[in-house]
Formats: C-alpha cells, sequence, structure tokens
C-alpha cells in the first residue's frame, strides 16, 4: 500500500498510476473542529468536468483516509479532490487539492466507465444486503408470530391447569374442615363416653358396695336366725310349770 499524509497546506497529492486498484491511500489531517458530523470525499478525474463521491472512505481519529480503486485511476493526468464536513445544517469544506494520476504504457486505452459505477456496485450490494436482512427479519418475524402463539397457547393451558388446582384446593379445604368437624364430634361423642364410662363405674361401684352390705344383713339376719332357732331349741326342750306361789318354774327334760 502507498499511503500520502496531507492537509490543508499541501499543494498537490499524487494518487498512483493509470488502474492502479485499491492501492493508493490518501488520509487527510482535517481541522480539529470537525467534531463528530460526517466526512465525505469528492474526486474529479482528469479530463472530466463533474466530480462524483468516492466510495471507500474511512474516518479515524483526527483524520480521514481516502483508498483509490482502478475506476478512479482510469484516466492519467491532473484531477482535484476534495473534502467536506456536515453535520446538521452546518456544511464546512476542505481545500481543493491537486491530483496527479501517472500514466503507464500497459493499461488498454477506452473510455473511461463512469465515474459513480463503484457507488452503482457499493448500492447494489447494500441493495442485495438489505434484501437478504429483510428476508431474514421476516422468518424471525414468523419465528416470532409462532413462538407467541406457543406461548399464549402454554398461558391458556396454565390457566386452565390453575383453575383445575384452585377447584381442587376448595374440594380439598372442604374436605379438610368436614374432617375437623367429624373431629369435634368424635371428641365429643368420646367425651360423653367417659362420662358415661366414669358414671357407670360409679354406679357398678355403689352396686358392689350394696350387694356387700346386702350380704353382710343377710349373714346378720342368718346369725339372728340361727341365735333364734336355738333359742327356740332351748325352749323347747325344757318344761316350764307355774308353781303354787305363781312363779314360773323351767326345767330341762
Amino acid at each position: 500500500m502507498r499511503t500520502v499524509y496531507i492537509d490543508d497546506n499541501t499543494k498537490g497529492v499524487p494518487i498512483g498510476r493509470r488502474q492502479e486498484n485499491i492501492y493508493n491511500v490518501v488520509t487527510y489531517r482535517y481541522p480539529s473542529d470537525w467534531i463528530g458530523g460526517d466526512i465525505l470525499a469528492y474526486f474529479l478525474r482528469p479530463g472530466e468536468s463533474e466530480s462524483y463521491p468516492l466510495v471507500n472512505v474511512e474516518r479515524g481519529e483526527g483524520e480521514v483516509t481516502v483508498t483509490f480503486t482502478a475506476n478512479d485511476l482510469h484516466v492519467s493526468g491532473r484531477g482535484a479532490l476534495e473534502f467536506k464536513w456536515v453535520q446538521d445544517e452546518i456544511v464546512a469544506k476542505s481545500i481543493v487539492f491537486p491530483t496527479l494520476v501517472a500514466g503507464d504504457i500497459i493499461s488498454a486505452n477506452g473510455d473511461p466507465p463512469a465515474g459513480y459505477d463503484d457507488w452503482k456496485e457499493a448500492l447494489e450490494a447494500i441493495g442485495l444486503q438489505a434484501t437478504h436482512d429483510a428476508q431474514a427479519a421476516a422468518g424471525s418475524a414468523e419465528a416470532a408470530a409462532a413462538s407467541a402463539e406457543s406461548a399464549l397457547l402454554s398461558a391458556t393451558q396454565a390457566s386452565a391447569y390453575a383453575q383445575t388446582a384452585s377447584s381442587a384446593a376448595g374440594t380439598a379445604s372442604q374436605d379438610a374442615l368436614s374432617a375437623s368437624q367429624s373431629a369435634e364430634s368424635a371428641s365429643a361423642d368420646a367425651q360423653s363416653a367417659s362420662q358415661s364410662a366414669s358414671s357407670a363405674s360409679g354406679s357398678a361401684g355403689s352396686a358392689s358396695q350394696s350387694a356387700q352390705n346386702a350380704a353382710q344383713s343377710a349373714q346378720s339376719s342368718a346369725q339372728s336366725a340361727q341365735t333364734a332357732q336355738g333359742a327356740v331349741e332351748n325352749i323347747t326342750s325344757m318344761n316350764f310349770y307355774i308353781d303354787a306361789s305363781g312363779q314360773l318354774i323351767l326345767e330341762r327334760r
């Protein structure tokens, strides 16, 4: 690569030999107040009356670089190069740099192609890329729509599952309430049964005591009867009479 550095004090710029391609580079050190905005480069080929914007322009820190193609250098001779800075409505320009394209004895003669052919090719490439990007974007949009539809279906299913779960939770809550009530009722029944058992136990204890008392009374009655029987037997085994004085006399037989 051949690079030539220029600024607004440069008087002339040699930019290569006729039909050299992407070999000759010119780097312009632009003014320090060209901050932001866009920098364009315009080239007037030798023997022509209209300039055209160059395609291969790259901006760096404090400088802008132009690379010339064989189309730019198709004609040998003196031409011109100019840079323009645009920011919103503000426009500034460099000086017009005289350029020189050296001749050769190898390149074929003939009419040069239009200076904007490079731009035409660049724009066609941009158009093809834009078409490709649009097709890719359309595919992405279709995929996004399908994903959205799938997400909507999933959301609908999730909502149905949630409703089912909510219904099941309500049923479980009702069952739990019924079970709690049943448990409370069973607890009350158990308490009543315990009280009944306690009462029965007390009644059984009273009955047992009454039976003991009755047995003791029966035993006492039996003993009294036995005693009475003995007394009867004693009386029946004795003779008794009243003597002359009127006293009762008892005698054993």
